[in-house]
């Protein structure tokens, strides 16, 4: 399989996926970005917003916004972080624990029910083999993009300054 199929392949199976969890939590009468913190909060007493962001690939402003409209709504409370002032730990209320428990259960039980299918070693190879993928991918565009400040990229932001996006 050629380069450009292969990414094209994996992309849409990876947003594929996201795509099945984004329909089921509109199904359950949240949005995905609810399901995010609440899956989180829910799973981890002592997570942030900023383990929100990474584990499900959502921007800080959107992942702030959320966890002040659930706090106004009594589903969530946020602490200062007691190590670093800056995170803030992300804490279920009763109002938000009731909302949060039966969805999360259950998707966690959805979730067991596919690993169980595809069993514990295909499952485990799966998540090596993506594990060396996105390591590797890290890698070089991490590498590409440091070689690319070093004159070049400045040269095609000043050509173009209107394409940059966010």
């Amino acid at each position: 399989m050629e380069t450009y199929e292969f990414m094209r392949v994996l992309g849409e199976r990876s947003n594929r996926v996201d795509h099945l969890y984004y329909k089921w939590a509109k199904a359950h009468g949240i949005s995905y970005n609810v399901l995010a913190v609440l899956y989180v909060a829910y799973k981890d007493p002592e997570s942030t917003q900023k383990v929100v962001c990474e584990e499900w690939a959502l921007p800080k402003q959107t992942v702030n916004t959320l966890c002040k409209q659930l706090c106004e709504h009594g589903y969530l409370r946020i602490l200062k972080s007691d190590h670093d002032g800056r995170e803030t730990k992300l804490l279920l209320t009763k109002d938000g624990e009731e909302l949060a428990k039966p969805i999360v259960e259950e998707l966690i039980a959805i979730e067991a029910g596919i690993l169980k299918a595809m069993g514990t070693k295909e499952a485990e190879k799966l998540l090596v083999l993506f594990n060396k993928f996105c390591d590797e991918a890290e890698r070089k565009l991490t590498a590409a993009k440091e070689r690319g400040n070093n004159g070049n990229s400045r040269d095609r932001r000043e050509k173009h300054p209107n394409i940059r996006g966010s």
